[in-house]
């Protein structure tokens, strides 16, 4: 009996792994910006109701994650997980950055999971977010940033465009503001406990985020920082908060990566961002690359999410980040009904397809380090999609357009943006 366990074990440990694993259920803790649990940030669902009725001990090998593990190690990934089975906006899915990144977790995973997919693993890698923000950017919205929140609440006409989102009755906004604190709560608990390994940061935006700071410092007073590494999603229009400022953490972590999200810079940049400033983000940056100058261990990349506007002026920020020696990662905007005008998929097929070819060979011409390879990949990566723009999503949005122009007093300013190109006199216009 005893050697036909060990021939059964034997057999586990030799199998081929399947293509439908993710190491994020076995490995990962995550938290969105309405304060809901999921597997991830691409996570398509939600574990029902927020994150105080379900802490990470209470959901890790609960129903939902005992049979999503069964899944994925018996060959099937879960239909919440369809995003990685061919992501529109990724030339490369979550899950096989994840497991690139952990290579060696694969077989670890597995074997350490029980017939009914329990496991007695936890996660070591968190990525815990909140919606304060001090931007109001068109390719987000009220669900993850306080500020698009409030000017929705405040403004009738956007707060009717965004009713979906929205949800503003207070039963919504106190679960949600319980999920947060619970999730803070949690946080703060690992980092005193040592047993954070990875963190990423995002929002809303993290360094504007008080939980970020609390715990950031506890896993430095607790002497723990030197055995974590560090991800940033930050728009960089800040760099201190409260008197404390990044130069007095980020050097203790045994790791940093900051990626400067951006979508444009200069006017375009500035629309699709209301609150982002050319000039402070520039003088951030070169703050930044002084700061990795000093400390090797802190790394600075560009993160771009391309939109139909941002693909128009792609030359200046690939043009900032040759110049800046900055490598470059980069994604299609995946767009709501109300902002569906800003996604590619959008813009006439012949129109994308040309400016993708223009800044594809730009990029072949100028690009003699590499930095901007996951540039040209996205843009391929839309070159051979078929897609069509729908004009009831196009009417829709000019709408929307009209309504944020008239709120923050630009009108006709998207319209002028798309003057670069003639053939865009007629994009979004109401039919």
């Amino acid at each position: 009996m005893l050697h036909r366990c060990l021939e059964q074990e034997a057999e586990k440990r030799y199998m081929p792994l399947p293509d439908s694993l993710c190491l994020m259920p076995w490995i990962h803790a995550h938290v969105d910006a309405q304060g809901l649990r999921g597997l991830c940030c691409m996570d398509m669902r939600r574990f029902d109701g927020p994150v105080h009725n379900h802490s990470v001990e209470d959901y890790w090998n609960g129903e939902e994650m005992r049979a999503i593990r069964r899944q994925m190690i018996s060959g099937r990934l879960p239909p919440r997980c369809a995003a990685c089975k061919g992501d529109g906006n990724r030339a490369l899915s979550l899950k096989d950055e994840v497991t690139a990144r952990w290579p060696d977790w694969a077989e670890i995973v597995v074997g350490e999971t029980a017939e009914d997919g329990s496991t007695m693993l936890r996660p070591f890698t968190f990525d815990y977010r909140n919606s304060v923000c001090n931007l109001k950017c068109r390719t987000c919205g009220p669900h993850s940033s306080t500020t698009s929140e409030a000017e929705a609440r405040a403004v009738e006409a956007i707060g009717a465009i965004e009713r979906d989102a929205g949800r503003w009755d207070q039963a919504y906004r106190a679960k949600r503001d319980a999920g947060h604190d619970s999730a803070r709560n949690e946080l703060v608990a690992a980092a005193r406990q040592g047993r954070i390994r990875q963190l990423y940061w995002a929002g809303g935006e993290p360094l504007f985020d008080a939980t970020h700071w609390e715990v950031m410092n506890a896993l430095v007073e607790g002497g723990h920082a030197q055995n974590v590494d560090v991800a940033y999603n930050s728009n960089l229009t800040l760099l201190s908060f409260k008197g404390q400022g990044v130069e007095d953490l980020w050097p203790r972590f045994r790791s940093v990566h900051v990626q400067a999200s951006v979508d444009g810079l200069g006017k375009a940049g500035e629309y699709i961002r209301s609150g982002f400033r050319t000039e402070t983000f520039v003088r951030h940056v070169d703050t930044l690359r002084d700061l990795t100058r000093e400390v090797p261990a802190i790394r600075l990349t560009l993160d771009v999410t391309v939109t139909s506007l941002g693909l128009l002026y792609l030359g200046d920020l690939m043009q900032f980040s040759v110049e800046r020696r900055l490598e470059t990662t980069a994604k299609l905007m995946a767009p709501r009904r109300i902002n569906y005008y800003l996604a590619v998929d959008a813009l006439p097929p012949a129109v994308a397809r040309d400016w993708s070819d223009r800044w594809m060979t730009w990029i072949l011409r100028h690009d003699h380090e590499g930095l901007l390879g996951s540039v040209y990949d996205v843009l391929l990566h839309h070159r051979k999609r078929e897609v069509r723009p729908d004009p009831a999503l196009l009417s829709q949005s000019a709408h929307a357009i009209a309504a944020f122009e008239a709120a923050r007093k630009e009108a006709g300013l998207f319209r002028q943006l798309c003057a670069v190109d003639a053939r865009l006199k007629d994009f979004a216009v109401p039919a």
